[in-house]
């Protein structure tokens, strides 16, 4: 049976409720402000921040920023430049050089600098509901918004000092625009497609998304699809195919300066370990769906397929539900639906893509899916507006996905305080016990920036400057360990604990260890040149 629907869906609100709707969204959003930057300075950088900020701040002395010279991250100095860094990363300087900008303006404390990522982090749960408002209605925007403000994966990655958070803040641009055109286009109203801002917002927010990671490039090409197949291809917007062209052209330049460290990485230069196919579902697919819902595990695809049904479902004369062949064509039809299965597609097309990169690079990260967030939210915000009526359906929803979040937000700030390296503390320590004649062993070329960028804030006891030097291989050691004079020299190795260049020196006959301590993920140890030998 099949008759017409007396409820409509989510979008008709009166002004009145949609005025107290946006004002709720608002103080939802300022809690998720709250929740970014609540302990935001409560431990120093650790490696993976202090890349981004040393390639930013630190690096390339002497050197002007845009010179360059093609290298992998293994080769990098401190000497090396701002570009070349970032080629050596193989990932877009986006990021990096608005944290330039925000350094000027903000200062460069852990605090100031976190702050950048916290804003960016605050915006996108904003930008998810005003971008969703007018083509869903206020309430499914507001409760994808709340499912944002409190995702435990948002929240995180807004107090990392990584790109990571730029990219879904652009992601979540990226994709309620292509609601919004998708709805509008398919709509048949002339004045909602008058409405559309100009596509070449589209083409902007993409080329900006691809230079903010390289997984906002393939996100870019999946959105695109989609809004190929659901309007490009039935409207002949063959203008907008055009302009998407132009982002494979805007991100060239950057592929030619990193090629070589393209290919070091999907050669596994970097590789962290071999993944095996049992680890796809072992492994990679539960800590994909946890970076979506901590601990959800099945429950989300769960509370998904309720929302997915519902929306198809119809409701006669009596109220009563039914699904039928009528009910889910008519709801395809409508394009929600259909446009929150494909954007499914599309997430589960990026799992494939970290699948692969698994495979060839021996990376894998659930961090890769911070473009994903906001796509998936807004495929339930489009299942909320679809379902008629569904207030109560979608509420009960949203108190599943905050309620997990919540749980999972309370065991990120319990070890929020343990998670990352103490190099600050570190470098305190260096700058306390270091003398006049010193000199600062820092080991590995490449993390040389790291130590160094909170050795600048701290002010050597002694008096005298810091001597930096640097050692990478076994050699290096060994020659150092040749070079020692019978100076009465102070040495001070400063290395990450997983490095052994302790190790090494400790089977140098010239220094003799006077003193050890030990940081969470760095170790410093203090040497002086060994007595001479009696001559025999």
């Amino acid at each position: 049976m099949s008759t017409t629907p007396t409820s409509l869906p989510l979008t008709a609100q009166s002004g009145v409720s949609r005025k107290y709707l946006t004002l709720l969204a608002l103080l939802v959003i300022l809690v998720g402000v709250y929740l970014r930057f609540h302990t935001l300075a409560s431990i120093g950088l650790w490696s993976d921040e202090l890349f981004t900020v040393a390639a930013a701040l630190d690096v390339g002395n002497g050197h002007s920023w845009l010179s360059h010279t093609s290298k992998v991250i293994p080769e990098l100095t401190m000497e090396d430049s701002f570009l070349t860094w970032k080629a050596a990363d193989n990932t877009p300087p986006l990021f990096e050089l608005l944290l330039i900008i925000w350094s000027k303006l903000f200062g460069s404390s852990d605090f100031a600098l976190r702050s950048l990522p916290a804003v960016l982090g605050s915006l996108a749960p904003l930008a998810f509901y005003f971008g969703l408002r007018k083509p869903l209605g206020n309430l499914p925007a507001l409760l994808g918004a709340a499912c944002f403000c409190v995702a435990p994966a948002a929240v995180t990655y807004s107090q990392e000092v990584r790109a990571y958070i730029l990219t879904m803040l652009l992601s979540t641009v990226a994709v309620t625009l292509l609601v919004r055109r998708v709805l509008a286009e398919t709509s048949g109203s002339e004045a909602e497609k008058a409405a559309l801002p100009s596509f070449w917002l589209d083409v902007v927010v993409y080329i900006l998304l691809a230079y903010s990671h390289y997984t906002g490039l393939f996100t870019y090409g999946l959105l695109s699809a989609v809004y190929f197949f659901l309007v490009i291809i039935p409207n002949r917007r063959y203008a907008h195919f055009f302009k998407l062209l132009l982002i494979p052209l805007a991100i060239a330049p950057w592929f030619a300066l990193s090629w070589k460290a393209f290919r070091f990485t999907s050669k596994g230069g970097l590789a962290w370990t071999t993944y095996s196919k049992n680890d796809i579902l072992g492994m990679m697919l539960p800590k994909t769906i946890d970076f979506f819902l901590t601990n959800a595990g099945p429950l989300l695809l769960a509370v998904w397929a309720l929302a997915f049904i519902c929306a198809l479902c119809g409701r006669d004369e009596h109220g009563q539900w039914y699904l039928s062949s009528a009910s889910i064509k008519q709801r395809l039809m409508e394009k929600k639906a259909l446009l929150a299965v494909l954007l499914i597609v599309v997430i589960a097309l990026q799992f494939g893509y970290s699948v692969y990169n698994a495979f060839h690079a021996g990376m894998w990260h659930p961090r890769y899916f911070a473009a994903s967030l906001p796509i998936l939210l807004a495929s339930f915000a489009l299942l909320f507006s679809a379902i008629r009526p569904g207030k109560v359906i979608a509420a009960a929803v949203t108190l599943i996905l905050v309620g997990f979040s919540l749980l999972g937000l309370k065991q990120y700030y319990a070890q929020h305080p343990q998670s990352g390296e103490q190099y600050n503390e570190a470098a305190a320590y260096v700058s306390q016990i270091s003398e006049a004649n010193q000199l600062v062993l820092l080991g590995w070329r490449a993390n040389a920036a790291f130590y160094n960028h909170y050795l600048k804030q701290y002010a050597p006891a002694g008096g005298q400057a810091y001597q930096l030097q640097t050692v990478s291989s076994p050699q290096d050691t060994a020659d150092f360990c040749a070079s020692i004079q019978p100076d009465g020299k102070q040495v001070i190795l400063l290395q990450h604990g997983s490095m052994q260049y302790a190790e090494q020196l400790a089977a140098c006959p010239a220094l003799s260890a006077v003193q050890r301590k030990d940081f969470r993920g760095l170790t410093v140890v203090t040497y002086r040149p060994a007595p001479a030998k009696p001559a025999q």
